[in-house]
């Protein structure tokens, strides 16, 4: 098993800390889901595993919601993904946990995270 403090992850992927994104592709790869992916349909075809950048947590308004940035984004389309403004988040945790699964459902077409949370850590079972 693999045992991540929530704390130790960072959103800022200039700080040398392990990003929000590395951790959910390393859970997702460990669990052999990237093997079999089978990306979202209807998203932009950019909007891929190897595009991804960044995924973000930002306070906006009266709460929080997840940012999924992509890199090579053709002109004139998205070059991100984030959870519904209209409905944000209480907190950035509940934030951080709807763009994990963000990044699952465009990764593999599901949202189902390949780890769970127990206590103040995520936890990736089986390594």
């Amino acid at each position: 098993m693999i045992h991540a403090p929530i704390a130790d992850l960072t959103g800022d992927p200039n700080t040398g800390r392990t990003t929000y994104l590395q951790f959910a592709l390393t859970a997702l790869s460990y669990s052999g889901r990237l093997d079999r992916a089978a990306p979202m349909p209807g998203f932009p075809a950019h909007f891929t595993v190897e595009n991804m950048a960044n995924l973000s947590l930002q306070h906006r308004g009266t709460g929080w919601m997840a940012v999924l940035q992509f890199k090579s984004a053709p002109e004139g389309l998205p070059d991100f993904i984030e959870t519904p403004s209209a409905h944000p988040f209480e907190d950035e945790e509940a934030a951080l946990m709807a763009g994990m699964a963000l990044v699952c459902e465009v990764a593999t077409g599901s949202p189902e995270l390949p780890f769970s949370k127990e206590a103040g850590d995520f936890v990736i079972p089986h390594v």
